[in-house]
């Protein structure tokens, strides 16, 4: 919030880089996430970005392959046994509709639901306007469709 309050501009700013629509975002809520950024940001973080970019690519964290294969057991998320959910905005200018497609491409085995919502930016998924919810939905549904205690700890909780 300070940052948003006394440099009006960078925030501003943020909003044209990361946003093609950002009437659909809950501004007043931003603020709020301002005062904990950078939020669990480490220079391993940073070093792991710049590792994806180099990569080309979805993996893990490198210290370096033997190290990497030792601590994580595989090298390629798509071999982790997992089943991913891919959501995006079409209109995200960070996380690309092409960005999506190049990591789709890559992890595409282990990918078991695709969205690509309309009239999203990328800080939607942080603070969604009311209208822009409906990827919460999709989230909510495959978690669990995908972790059956989910499901049964959500059929306990209703039937309270």
């Amino acid at each position: 919030a300070w940052v948003c309050e006394n440099w009006k501009l960078i925030c501003e700013i943020e909003i044209i880089f990361t946003d093609h629509h950002p009437k659909a975002d809950n501004w007043t809520n931003v603020p709020i996430f301002q005062n904990h950024n950078p939020c669990g940001t480490s220079l391993k973080n940073l070093i792991h970005f710049c590792q994806l970019i180099q990569h080309g690519g979805f993996t893990r964290y490198r210290k370096d392959h033997h190290d990497n294969w030792i601590e994580y057991n595989y090298d390629n998320i798509a071999n982790a046994g997992v089943p991913i959910a891919l959501l995006g905005g079409k209109d995200d200018r960070m996380a690309t509709p092409k960005d999506v497609d190049t990591i789709l491409g890559k992890i595409e085995k282990a990918v078991k639901f695709v969205m690509l919502y309309p009239d999203i930016g990328h800080n939607t998924f942080l603070v969604p306007g009311d209208k822009y919810t409906r990827f919460l939905f999709d989230a909510l549904k495959f978690l669990e469709d995908h972790i059956p205690s989910l499901k049964a700890t959500k059929a306990q909780l209703l039937s309270k």
